[in-house]
């Protein structure tokens, strides 16, 4: 069986960090093929290190300004811009949604409707955009898994 290739939004936060900590116990099933970080660079560039995450994100501009060239390869380095790259990436197979606040919405939203399945960590994405998420969902075209404890209580 094909491990599943995992997008990590917010791997540096957390839920991110809770992520990898199964990942690591779980080499066998899963993989982390993109990572992301609004500006904890270095947490970054250890979790892209020992997980060999060919591919990252940095979000917050002026951060991905400053570290775009401390990266080496493999690991391919993008910013903000390049988040729909990592949206409709065809090695991924889920989505993990672990960015704080309202950020979380667009990326739900963007893989939903390209067939992703997204594994939503983040409740206001839920609370702000329910109705949209809904829509999308009832067109059979994503899907959508509660990962944060609230979500089913």
């Amino acid at each position: 069986m094909r491990r599943k290739r995992i997008a990590l939004l917010g791997s540096t936060g957390s839920i991110g960090v809770q992520t990898l900590d199964v990942v690591a116990q779980h080499r066998d099933k899963f993989e982390v093929v993109w990572a992301s970080t609004h500006t904890q660079v270095e947490l970054l560039k250890e979790q892209v290190e020992r997980f060999s995450i060919p591919r990252a994100l940095i979000t917050d501009p002026s951060t991905y300004q400053k570290a775009k060239n401390t990266f080496t390869s493999p690991t391919k380095l993008g910013g903000i811009e390049n988040l729909e790259d990592l949206l409709v990436d065809e090695e991924v197979d889920v989505v993990l949604v672990a960015w704080v606040g309202f950020s979380g919405l667009d990326p739900v939203l963007k893989a939903l409707s390209v067939g992703k399945q997204v594994a939503l960590a983040n409740k206001e994405a839920m609370v702000v955009g329910g109705e949209l998420i809904q829509e999308i969902l009832h067109k059979g075209v994503g899907t959508l898994i509660p990962i944060d404890s609230e979500h089913s209580a």
